[in-house]
Parts: C-alpha cells; sequence; structure tokens
C-alpha cells in the first residue's frame, strides 16, 4: 500500500485540503472512512484502467470501505467552501452518500496511473483560474471557514468559541443545517 498528499498553494488552500494518491499491491483492503469534515472527488483505477469518478459526500459517521487489489486512486480533498463556489451545490445532497460523475469531469480521464504530480498540478491550475472568475468572496467567510477547521483541531466545543467572535448566528450559510445538511456544532465534532 501506498498513500501520499501534496498540499495545495496559495489561494487555493481555502478550497482544498490536499490532493491524495493512494494504491493497493496484489491484495483487497478493508479500511474504515472515519469523518473529517471533509469531501473528495475520487477518480478510481483498477488494473491500470479508469474504472469510477466520483464525488463523495461528507461523511456523519464511519463506513467500511473495500478496495479492490491493484487499485489506484487520484483524488482531491475538499473544504467545505469549496461546495459553493467550486461545485455550486449544496452539500446536503451528497451528505452520507456518493455521485458518480462522467469519467470526462474536468478531462480527468485524460490522465494515465502514473501522473499524478500532472494531475495535481494542471487541476490545481484549472482550479485557481476559475476561482479567479469566482464573485468577491466576503473575508469574513474565509474567515469563518479557517475558524471552523482550526476549531476541529481543538478540544474546545465550537459553540463556545463562536460566542466570543464577532459574527451571528444569521452571517452565514453555513450555521444553518438545511444548507449543508449538519449544522455547524456537529460537523466540528465528526472526526
Amino acid at each position: 500500500m501506498k498513500y501520499r498528499e501534496i498540499k495545495p498553494n496559495g489561494f487555493l488552500n481555502n478550497f482544498v485540503q490536499c490532493f491524495w494518491y493512494y494504491e493497493t499491491t496484489d491484495t483487497e483492503i478493508q479500511h474504515t472512512i472515519l469523518p473529517d469534515g471533509y469531501f473528495d472527488l475520487i477518480a478510481e483505477f483498477e488494473n491500470e484502467t479508469l474504472t469510477t469518478v466520483k464525488l463523495t459526500g461528507i461523511w456523519t459517521k464511519p463506513k467500511d470501505i473495500q478496495i479492490s487489489k491493484n487499485a489506484k486512486f487520484f483524488a482531491i480533498r475538499f473544504k467545505l467552501l469549496a461546495i459553493e463556489y467550486i461545485f455550486r451545490k449544496e452539500i446536503k445532497s451528497i451528505l452520507d452518500s456518493i455521485v458518480n460523475l462522467p469519467f470526462s469531469f474536468w478531462s480527468i480521464d485524460k490522465y494515465k496511473t502514473d501522473e499524478f504530480e500532472k494531475f495535481t498540478s494542471e487541476i490545481s491550475n484549472n482550479l485557481e483560474t476559475s476561482i479567479k472568475l469566482l464573485k468577491p468572496i466576503d473575508s469574513r467567510k474565509l474567515k469563518l471557514f479557517d475558524f471552523v477547521y482550526e476549531q476541529k483541531n481543538k478540544s474546545v466545543p465550537i459553540e463556545i468559541e463562536l460566542r466570543n467572535e464577532p459574527w451571528g448566528d444569521r452571517h452565514f450559510a453555513i450555521k444553518d443545517p438545511n444548507d449543508i445538511g449538519i449544522d455547524i456544532v456537529t460537523y466540528t465534532e465528526s472526526e
């Protein structure tokens, strides 16, 4: 088994946690995915052939998965801000589920299994270009998402921390569970 991550640079870091690569050998592997507050775009290859392109939602409970032998994965682990600005959808539509995408999504079907660095570089460049064309992002929203991810790594409950911050309940949609399908307190405790 091989696993590696490449972290994004610059402003893209607000949308992408990392690009990751996973490879199995000649044995099937059983894994349990633990909720981590991110969602992934995954390209799965079996025996050097692209077999699946999918978008996973935010998992709210552990999920057991079986990974085939001789499988390789190219993936992007996204932060919540990407839901609205890159995918233009609500995460609740894929919460605790998987949405299969066409192989041609973001031209993923052009990559070979030994081109992870090329995949990372080209997708990063395309995302950075797309982000530049977006409507301006409220700096308070960027700060809120940074704050949420920082709190996931602390032991202080976020509801206590939010009381000490300058934003109120109606400032950002993330505070409304109807938008993402999970409230902010539950989200930050999903580890």
